[in-house]
């Protein structure tokens, strides 16, 4: 048995999507969500939007797409050893910036800042639900890419928590709780998961790692790399940006 095979989610247990579809003869329905986000627009707009620049002068940085693309395949790999269903985890992964604008957390940073000036915010969670909801204009029956409820539950979580209330558009995804399965007496499908002895934890470590770091601050800190000179394109391209936003 995998290591995390009881935790595994089974397709037959998805709440579904927001508009009912006839199911497929020979996919399921994750696999469908996967191919879906692929084929979408928004995916092929990761292109164009870069992820990390390297020192001095080259062609050789990443974008969002070949970002995402090494997310996958390794979110695959490890769904696969731990027993995980990895249809569902090559989703989320394919996924999980579609929300993000150009010039990776910067870019982020300044259209929130510019949003705040009225009375607004940029969040990448919650732009991303909005793209696979509205934005995409594929089927003739519904908006959006209707992905199950559980690929858009980790779209909008894959990185941060939130409480009912707190982002009134996403209280319909089960706010306060981490993506199920719940191990709760309330887990009523699949069974409870049972508790984990103590002695069956694992921590990765790596060589020359610190053990644990007091804080996910200091976790950024510890592995931060130092900002290398963008692009020449690219610098002009930022410089439009803020011209525009300005």
């Amino acid at each position: 048995m995998a290591p995390l095979e009881r935790l595994r989610f089974p397709v037959e247990s998805t709440r579904g999507r927001r508009y009912p579809e006839a199911t497929h003869p020979y996919r399921g329905e994750f696999q469908r969500d996967r191919d879906r986000l692929v084929h979408a627009r928004a995916f092929r707009r990761l292109e164009d939007k870069t992820q990390v620049f390297p020192a001095g002068l080259s062609d050789h940085f990443r974008n969002r797409l070949t970002h995402t693309i090494e997310v996958t395949q390794i979110a695959r790999t490890v769904a696969q050893r731990l027993g995980l269903n990895e249809e569902l985890t090559e989703a989320l992964a394919l996924g999980h910036d579609f929300g993000h604008p150009p010039f990776a957390h910067s870019g982020e940073e300044e259209l929130n800042a510019q949003l705040a000036r009225h009375g607004s915010f940029f969040n990448h969670n919650l732009h991303g639900l909005r793209i696979v909801e509205h934005f995409e204009q594929r089927y003739a029956m519904f908006p959006g890419l209707n992905l199950t409820f559980e690929v858009r539950e980790g779209l909008v979580k894959h990185s941060m928590d939130f409480e009912p209330g707190e982002y009134p558009e996403l209280d319909d995804y089960l706010p306060g709780q981490r993506p199920w399965p719940a191990c709760s007496p309330a887990t009523t499908s699949p069974p409870p998961c049972p508790p984990t002895p103590p002695s069956t934890t694992v921590e990765m470590q790596f060589p020359g790692a610190p053990k644990r770091c007091a804080s996910s601050e200091d976790a950024a800190r510890a592995h931060r790399l130092p900002r290398g000179r963008p692009h020449r394109r690219h610098l002009a391209r930022r410089r439009g940006l803020r011209r525009g936003l300005g």
